[in-house]
């Protein structure tokens, strides 16, 4: 069965939270494009959740890079959260957990 995935962007004023959820893949190439547009407008320091991610393919990994582009040219930081370990997983066996900085769940939370 299929879990439809959502990427979602919103600021706070101080940090843009993506909130990404269930299968992050290439259905979601439009939603991923204008939650990126949204959250590089804003111009403002990065966060994207992954608590409720359940699937992260090829598509998904663009996304958290390209997010990491639009953060370093800006001059702002790009912070992943709440990663489970099937994405850790996947990042660590394509060498991104170096390029890619992760917090610890807890690091993010008021």
């Amino acid at each position: 069965m299929r879990t439809t995935g959502t990427i979602r962007a919103h600021d706070d004023g101080t940090v843009t939270t993506v909130t990404l959820a269930g299968e992050i893949d290439a259905a979601l190439s439009e939603e991923s494009a204008s939650a990126l547009a949204r959250a590089a407008a804003a111009g403002l320091p990065m966060r994207l959740d992954l608590a409720d991610v359940l699937f992260l393919d090829s598509t998904g990994v663009g996304f958290l890079l390209d997010c990491h582009r639009a953060c370093t040219a800006r001059g702002v930081p790009c912070t992943l959260s709440n990663v489970p370990d099937r994405v850790s997983g996947t990042l660590r066996i394509l060498g991104l957990e170096r390029l890619l900085t992760i917090v610890p769940a807890q690091a993010t939370r008021p």
